[in-house]
């Protein structure tokens, strides 16, 4: 009887330290043994899951890796031309639109030169297309030209 009230006094003092809830124990108080392998079986998962989580959680804290880019490679970048209408795509000669004098109109041809390309990267560092790479014609009836497709040096723009 002694020793059933040392260690279940043992017991109830580590599940208050620890927080637990003593409801889990009561049942197999009376088997020693059985309540000591459980207790240390119940720590030794806390513990496992602690670990885990904690070399999880300085594994995932490492530096990012800035990305290298050569300024000597160039790159195909697209640029995108969508004509619009009063909030809508802009369909050629199919279309009725109102100007501000409530006039009727339709588009039927829609072409336009695209030129002067200036980037800026995200350093602050501004690229210049070079003026014999930067005249594009942009022809609303020929999907082709809607997206020109410059080159440009590695990096990121903004």
């Amino acid at each position: 009887m002694n020793q059933l009230l040392t260690i279940s006094s043992l017991v109830e003092f580590i599940i208050h330290a620890v927080n637990w809830p003593i409801c889990i124990y009561l049942p197999i108080i009376h088997k020693s043994g059985l309540l000591i392998l459980l207790f240390i079986f119940q720590i030794m998962k806390k513990l496992l899951f602690i670990a885990i989580a904690m070399s999880s959680m300085f594994y995932s804290c490492k530096k990012d890796l800035v990305a290298q880019y050569n300024a000597n490679i160039k790159a195909p970048l697209s640029i995108e031309f969508d004509n619009t209408m009063g909030g809508t795509d802009l369909q050629l000669s199919t279309a009725t639109y109102t100007n501000a004098n409530n006039e009727l109109f339709k588009v039927t041809m829609l072409k336009y030169f695209v030129s002067n390309i200036i980037l800026t990267k995200i350093d602050g560092t501004i690229y210049t297309v070079p003026q014999d790479s930067s005249y594009f014609l942009v022809d609303e009836s020929k999907p082709a030209t809607l997206s020109p497709i410059i080159n440009v040096p590695e990096g990121e723009y903004t």
